[in-house]
């Protein structure tokens, strides 16, 4: 496979060495809604991660205004949304750093690939997924790829089960609700994800279902609960709420995803 020479320059001289270092990421609302990092005077907005050394003042530029970022050793922090909320991972324990999914054309994710020294791309929730030794850290030391759309950090197991987990606690709270109504105006744009989602599931486990209808409802079906949780739904900051739980899925093209979850409709895997 060739390699388009600025990639494997990239990939030669990047000047992170991956030591004594954290990342941010910036998602795909947040970089809409015109959020960046600054470090060092240096403003970063694109999908790529972005390398900061320890002990280097950060600050999330967002649109009300400026905030400092404090960042930790070894962390990878997701900037979310128009509001940029962060969420904290550990490397290696929480994230794992040799697999990563990136959203972008194909012939520049191979490219990608092949100057980051990963595997040959495969199709994954939508996007591309590489694996190779390091090839989440490397991705920060590639600069600003304008043609790669999103990058997506992919949880160990054990970080998987927490996340999977927390989203289900609050479903019991829920179902202690059967009053709920239906809202009495649904969000038009809502009406292109009703239908039934499926999620992701490992080997020997069941998948979660969830169904959204055309009157702003929901039917949350976990893996080993016979008993569905139902509620309303709404979106709000570029992502899809589901009262009475603490998911927020993040809107993709035939998914709905959150931190160790993706629900598909099977059309775009």
């Amino acid at each position: 496979m060739r390699v388009t020479p600025w990639l494997g320059l990239a990939a030669l001289f990047g000047c992170g060495t991956g030591e004594g270092a954290s990342y941010i990421v910036l998602d795909e609302p947040a970089r809409a809604a015109r959020v960046e990092v600054e470090v060092g005077g240096r403003a970063h907005g694109g999908a790529l991660p972005l390398e900061v050394e320890s002990g280097m003042p950060v600050d999330l530029l967002t649109p009300t205004g400026r905030r400092p970022l404090t960042v930790a050793t070894g962390m990878v922090y997701e900037v979310r949304g128009s509001t940029a909320s962060v969420v904290s991972w550990s490397l290696t324990e929480q994230v794992r750093t040799d697999v990563v999914e990136v959203g972008g054309p194909e012939p520049i994710v191979r490219n990608l690939a092949s100057a980051l020294g990963a595997r040959s791309p495969e199709p994954w929730n939508g996007r591309w997924r590489l694996e190779g030794p390091d090839v989440l850290l490397r991705l920060a030391w590639m600069g600003d790829l304008a043609d790669v759309t999103q990058v997506v950090v992919v949880l160990t197991e054990r970080a998987r089960e927490e996340a999977r987990a927390e989203w289900t606690a609050p479903a019991a709270g829920a179902r202690a609700r059967p009053d709920r109504a239906a809202p009495a105006f649904v969000d038009p744009a809502l009406s292109v994800l009703v239908g039934l989602y499926t999620s992701d599931a490992a080997a020997g486990e069941r998948p979660a279902t969830l169904f959204l209808d055309a009157e702003g409802g929901f039917a949350l079906q976990k893996e080993c609960d016979p008993s569905p949780v139902h509620g309303t739904y709404r979106q709000h900051d570029g992502r899809l709420e589901l009262d009475g739980t603490n998911l927020a899925l993040t809107i993709g093209q035939g998914r709905l995803e959150a931190p160790g979850l993706v629900f598909s409709t099977g059309e775009d895997k």
